[in-house]
């Protein structure tokens, strides 16, 4: 379905954690599947202060911060269980709607984390979109998030 998106798309390498950091700041809505999740203070404060925030963790709390899961109080948070019957969470997607009502999504290789945004050797895909037709697209990215 992606190869007839027509909005912006970017493979991203580099910088991903400051592209994240610049939507939140644009966003009124957030949808993030994370396996693992232990952001920056800064990370932490930029999505504590978004009106809307859907959250899927894994609950293989290794990683996980539960005492910033706990920091982020307005937010929706489902945890998948590891023995899950569709299998572990692995995802990372980031889904945003953007004040200007345009879409923005990340999908790749970075999780939640200090390291997975701004240390580690990460991949990503950036989407951003107004166009009309590219709703299919966004729309089957929100849908697996939302099963």
């Amino acid at each position: 379905m992606l190869e007839s998106f027509r909005g912006r798309m970017n493979f991203l390498n580099t910088g991903i954690g400051a592209a994240l950091s610049a939507k939140l700041a644009q966003a009124h809505e957030v949808r993030i599947a994370s396996a693992f999740f232990s952001p920056s203070e800064p990370m932490l404060l930029a999505l504590k202060g978004l009106h809307h925030l859907e959250l899927v963790i894994s609950e293989e709390f290794t990683v996980n911060d539960p005492y910033k899961l706990a920091r982020l109080t307005k937010a929706f948070v489902r945890s998948i269980p590891m023995d899950d019957e569709k299998g572990k969470l692995h995802a990372k997607v980031f889904i945003a709607t953007l004040n200007d009502g345009s879409h923005w999504v990340l999908l790749g290789s970075a999780n939640l984390t200090q390291q997975g945004l701004f240390a580690n050797q990460e991949a990503c895909v950036e989407l951003q979109s107004t166009c009309l037709e590219d709703r299919a697209s966004i729309n089957s990215i929100r849908g697996w998030f939302d099963e």
